[in-house]
């Protein structure tokens, strides 16, 4: 499962696949999902990352959605 492999993986190597495989994809780069979708979504892969790594780690602060998500 997803969360084996974040919880698994000790570098950013399984992250820079699934970015590949998802936001940066060509057919994703040639038509873009909306900078809502694509915050929410790589929002999403980081709580996911922190919370299976470092549970009692203390998230972002002040992470809050922009008006432009450079991919």
């Amino acid at each position: 499962s997803l969360e084996a492999k974040l919880r698994d993986s000790s570098d950013s190597e399984l992250l820079r696949d699934i970015l590949q495989k998802t936001v940066r994809h060509p057919v994703c780069v040639k038509h873009p999902p909306s900078v809502k979708y694509a915050w929410c979504f790589l929002s999403e892969l980081i709580k996911k990352r922190q919370d299976l790594c470092c549970p009692g780690c203390p998230r972002t602060p002040g992470l809050k959605q922009s008006s432009h998500v450079s991919l």
